[in-house]
């Protein structure tokens, strides 16, 4: 792999640790508000923009860069289609195959609390999320498209350095309590547990990446995703059972991740044709 994109990994894995250093040097606890989450959440894409420039001599690639044409209107709508409706859809989906099976719990379930939480989360997540994408799908998946790289060495490529880069979120920043109300296990596991669901769900993002050459739509799909996924199991009342979270839990369910990575490729059949 190219030496500017061995930086760039190696960057982004290390951001989230340095941010955990910034809080103790400033004497504050790793939280989601603190200093040290921000240097996690823009370093990488501020890596990405720099090592562009230098190497291309821009910040954003030109279109063409790699052969691909104008993006066909077609392709367009369909990448929007599936960013504003995959995670709605599946996470309702499966939150209903619980219920029937009795693996969730629903009889507590607060539906007008998890509408305010949703709507509370959206505005926070597009924000984020235009950091995140920025580096993700606008720096490293353009760069390994332009390389000619298998979709399979890109989907490992990019899910590995993406679920690494996740490490210090679960292990340091996010709350233990509302770790667990996903999947009760200690934070290590529930690390590695989110490595794979990051493998999965890169085959979706790259996939709608793919069809538009623009991170909007991916933006707007994660910041969907943080908005409809993590309420119904932590603000909703709704329990899901040990089986249950493994399986169908809309954050780390088995289930739930395969069928991510099943829409993305089917939408890689539909782009190649």
């Amino acid at each position: 792999m190219r030496k500017d994109l061995c930086v760039f990994a190696a960057v982004s894995v290390a951001s989230g640790w340095v941010g955990a250093g910034v809080n103790r040097l400033l004497g504050q606890e790793n939280s989601m508000e603190s200093p040290g989450t921000l240097v996690w959440l823009a370093a990488p894409a501020i890596t990405g923009l720099v090592l562009r420039r230098v190497r291309r001599g821009a910040f954003f690639p030109p279109r063409g860069a790699d052969g691909h044409g104008p993006v066909r209107g077609i392709d367009r709508a369909l990448a929007w289609g599936v960013a504003l409706t995959a995670y709605p859809l599946v996470t309702g989906g499966t939150l209903l195959a619980a219920h029937a099976l009795g693996l969730a719990d629903t009889s507590n379930a607060n539906l007008s609390g998890v509408g305010a939480a949703m709507a509370a989360a959206l505005v926070p997540a597009v924000v984020k999320n235009i950091l995140e994408e920025t580096a993700w799908r606008g720096y490293l998946t353009e760069e390994l498209l332009q390389e000619g790289v298998t979709r399979r060495s890109l989907t490992l490529i990019t899910g590995l350095v993406w679920g690494a880069w996740h490490a210090p979120y679960y292990l340091l920043f996010l709350p233990h309590e509302q770790m667990r109300q996903v999947l009760d296990v200690d934070r290590p596991v529930f690390a590695l547990v989110a490595v794979g669901v990051m493998l999965g769900w890169t085959v979706l993002f790259t996939e709608v990446y793919a069809l538009t050459r623009s991170i909007w739509p991916c933006v707007t799909m994660h910041a969907v995703e943080d908005s409809v996924v993590n309420p119904p199991v932590i603000d909703s009342g709704i329990r899901y059972s040990s089986t249950g979270q493994w399986l169908l839990s809309p954050v780390v369910g088995v289930i739930t991740t395969a069928a991510y990575a099943g829409a993305g490729l089917v939408l890689h059949r539909l782009r190649r044709r």
